[in-house]
């Protein structure tokens, strides 16, 4: 064989990828078994259950126990439209820090800071100055925007990343999960709040949240969500067009 033909062969050989992927990370969705895929979906979908399910908890309750205090309205409207006003800002700082650090690591401390600061509600019941309660409000009010606005970001990432030829699908079921949270807990919160007290209407979510946190460190696989380099594909686009 002439030099010329062994160039032209090899030329025409195909690339070997097999070092490729074998070398993938751990936090590839292509390297994730089935049974990690569903356990994550899941673990995600329950964290976003949770947070959105202390969003809305209060709605059917607050209103009145903070009539009864002797607060206006507005100032009840202003504490709880703090957490999605913390949403506008926080959401696009979490798509920056999915670039930086840990999918598994920021869900952790989030759904943990959660159940903190659902713990935290449960003893405005105990302040008596509405000045202080008032602010107490707002801080964890803020503190729940934070940590919910990256649970959102974080879980809807994770399931694009692992399901990317179901997105629809996979995102219908998050979208299902989270208004679900938003439909039941104004009358779950309102059932413990009229017939137990206020210190049960949160206590009790801060401990399903805490479930939640302890079940997402042994059940969560973390995803890389780091953007991916498009400059080839773009390429690609370009010369098709």
């Amino acid at each position: 064989m002439s030099e010329y033909e062994r160039i032209e062969e090899d030329n025409g050989r195909p690339e070997d990828t097999g070092s490729l992927s074998s070398s993938s990370s751990t936090g590839s969705p292509g390297g994730i078994s089935l049974r990690w895929k569903i356990s994550t979906f899941v673990m995600m979908n329950l964290s976003l259950f949770v947070s959105y399910g202390l969003f809305s908890l209060p709605g059917s309750f607050l209103p009145l126990y903070n009539l009864d205090r002797g607060i206006p309205i507005i100032t009840t409207g202003i504490i709880l439209g703090a957490v999605p006003f913390c949403y506008i800002f926080v959401c696009p700082l979490a798509a920056k820090c999915l670039d930086k650090y840990s999918s598994k690591g920021l869900l952790l401390i989030s759904t943990g800071l959660v159940s903190l600061v659902t713990l935290g509600y449960s003893t405005l019941g105990y302040v008596k100055h509405n000045t202080l309660y008032i602010t107490l409000s707002l801080v964890l009010r803020v503190c729940q925007g934070v940590t919910g606005g990256v649970i959102d970001v974080v879980a809807f990432a994770v399931t694009a990343k692992m399901f990317p030829s179901n997105i629809a699908l996979t995102t219908a079921i998050v979208e299902t999960s989270l208004n679900c949270a938003i439909a039941t807990s104004p009358y779950i919160g309102a059932v413990l709040y009229e017939n137990v007290s206020f210190l049960l209407a949160f206590l009790a979510p801060a401990a399903a949240i805490f479930v939640v946190f302890l079940t997402n460190i042994v059940s969560v696989k973390d995803i890389d969500c780091r953007r991916s380099d498009t400059d080839g594909s773009s390429k690609e686009y370009s010369q098709i067009h």
